[in-house]
């Protein structure tokens, strides 16, 4: 059943379809009196843009209210959550998986290479072997990440039933969102709380030096402007503030763990511990890796940046 974005009460539909697809009407919450799904009219462009500035009505509609049909007119068909529906999310993490740790790869590999001169011809195999050890490394690293986190999740779920039955008392109730949990939801949470994380990284990899230094060579006769701007740029430079570390550690961690919160409706703290557990999970796997002999050229600033 379909969540209000606003209240996350349960509702019945979230549109009602007339004669044409474009002739549509959103449904109204009834405990808050408020559109049920906005996003139903929106694009995915907004949808990702609302998605890199952690909005939690975008969450939950993509996570409860994808795919649900509407009401049309003269029909009394009752739709329920099918197996194949709950079989489509997984294969949604699935593709959405792949595509995010080909960007991560490609990001990753484009960092490498930043600092090195065009590949001519007879380096293009070596590139693309590189390429292809950093995509496999991306996959062990996701893949072991999801799985701690996923694990912890069953885990730490039963005792927030408990803390909260024994604060609250019999008069709390589980939430809407609770009853409407479903284990796909916590790796489409991470994913789609990655593109944040994801997107700075890219504008970090295009970084351009070079117009940096000529921009702090512009206005040079103010001297108290230029001194700040000069100690602005020190306090960010690579050698004493490593923004990729920032970046991939503290900005991924809080935007994976605010999507958590909205999607599993619990504390804060709860959530911290799951996204923990994912980390620990991940570095032993990429330490493992590398004690194996599968590190990509001996680089031992991989096991540092396996951390999301």
């Amino acid at each position: 059943m379909p969540i209000c974005t606003n209240c996350t009460g349960h509702i019945e539909t979230l549109y009602t379809l007339y004669q044409t697809a474009y002739n549509l009407r959103l449904e109204r919450c009834p405990h808050c009196q408020e559109f049920a799904d906005p996003y139903v009219e929106h694009d995915g462009l907004i949808l990702v843009l609302d998605l890199i500035l952690l909005k939690k009505g975008v969450y939950r509609h993509l996570i409860f209210n994808r795919g649900w049909p509407p009401r049309r007119v003269g029909h009394t068909h009752e739709y329920r959550e099918l197996d194949h529906a709950k079989k489509g999310k997984w294969k949604t993490v699935a593709k959405s998986g792949l595509c995010l740790v080909f960007i991560d790869a490609f990001i990753r590999w484009m960092q490498r290479h930043s600092s090195e001169a065009s590949p001519k011809l007879a380096g293009y195999s070596t590139d693309f072997n590189d390429f292809v050890n950093i995509f496999g490394a991306c996959l062990i690293d996701a893949i072991s990440f999801h799985t701690g986190v996923m694990a912890a999740c069953i885990s730490i779920l039963p005792l927030v039933e408990g803390f909260q039955y024994w604060w609250y008392g019999m008069s709390k109730n589980t939430s809407s969102i609770r009853q409407q949990f479903r284990l796909s939801h916590v790796p489409l949470t991470l994913l789609y709380s990655s593109l944040t994380k994801f997107f700075l990284l890219f504008l970090l990899s295009i970084w351009d030096n070079t117009s940096a230094e000529s921009t702090r060579s512009l206005n040079s006769r103010h001297a108290v402007y230029a001194s700040l701007r000069d100690w602005a740029w020190r306090a960010f430079d690579d050698d004493l503030f490593d923004r990729e570390w920032m970046l991939r550690n503290l900005l991924g961690g809080m935007s994976a763990g605010f999507g958590l919160r909205v999607v599993l409706d619990c504390h804060p703290i709860f959530t911290t511990i799951m996204i923990l557990v994912g980390w620990i999970t991940k570095i032993f796997a990429s330490w493992v890796v590398s004690g194996s002999g599968a590190t990509i050229r001996g680089d031992d600033r991989w096991i540092i940046y396996s951390i999301p």
